[in-house]
């Protein structure tokens, strides 16, 4: 099975390399997907190819794949795209791994429906974030749904905490 782990990495912290242990340990394939620009973010400090080197030296020598895909489609960028372009050219499904935070606003996601019916979730826990209601209130909407919560530790950290303390 293959892995995808999105994100825009702005910075890398230690709570991305913890999912990225993980998924390495219980996934024949994980992929990196570092996204040039994200519709949910602004004021990055970093370009899209300052984060995609970054991310490239922090994983370098590991299992994981950093995957540039999204430098080379067309914008608008979204993520059910590129998981169909990563299952275009893969023998195995690709599933989705995200954080709690996500989960909470994947209605917000173009195709969100089309994402959770082709591809499905991994959705790793985030403090502030109850899981398992929001899992249960998708399945109401639709119980073909394929959405796993994961047990794992909790990080509380965000890159966006870093940019913050970065300002100061």
């Amino acid at each position: 099975m293959i892995a995808v782990y999105p994100g825009s990495f702005n910075p890398m912290h230690e709570g991305h390399l913890a999912i990225i242990s993980y998924l390495e340990k219980h996934f024949d394939k994980v992929l990196v997907v570092v996204s040039p620009e994200s519709p949910f973010k602004v004021g990055n400090y970093a370009t899209g190819k300052e984060r995609l080197a970054a991310v490239r030296e922090k994983l370098k020598g590991r299992k994981a794949i950093v995957d540039d895909i999204e430098y080379h489609l067309e914008k608008p960028l979204y993520t059910v795209n590129t998981l169909a372009k990563i299952a275009e050219r893969e023998a195995d499904a690709p599933v989705l791994a995200i954080g709690g935070d996500s989960l909470a606003d994947i209605k917000l996601w173009h195709d969100y429906k089309r994402l959770l019916l082709d591809y499905g979730l991994m959705v790793f826990p985030r403090q502030g974030f109850d899981i398992k209601t929001i899992k249960k209130d998708l399945l109401k909407e639709n119980s073909n749904y394929k959405i796993k919560l994961l047990r794992t530790r909790l990080y509380n950290i965000s890159s966006s905490q870093i940019r913050e303390s970065l300002k100061k």
